[in-house]
């Protein structure tokens, strides 16, 4: 949750555009939240990790871990090729 001071700062429209998305609280473990994931209810989490996806879908869950790659801290992403 971010702090009223960020909510000031960031100013009415952001606060507008947050609440749009219909932000949930799980206060699971990540298996659990894993098991959430693959029953639908939500698409993903930050909170999981690849083992928890892999341990799920041996057990038959209907997910997968997208490979992403790792970026250095403060590393540009809005290059384009020409």
């Amino acid at each position: 949750m971010l702090p009223r001071a960020n909510f000031k700062a960031k100013g009415e429209e952001f606060v507008k555009k947050l609440r749009e998305q219909q932000i949930k609280l799980y206060s699971i473990d990540a298996p659990a939240l894993v098991n959430v994931i693959a029953s639908g209810e939500i698409a993903a989490s930050p909170a999981i990790f690849e083992s928890h996806t892999v341990l799920a879908a041996s057990k038959g869950a209907a997910l997968e871990w997208p490979a992403v790659q790792a970026l250095a801290p403060g590393a540009r992403t809005d290059y384009r090729e020409v």
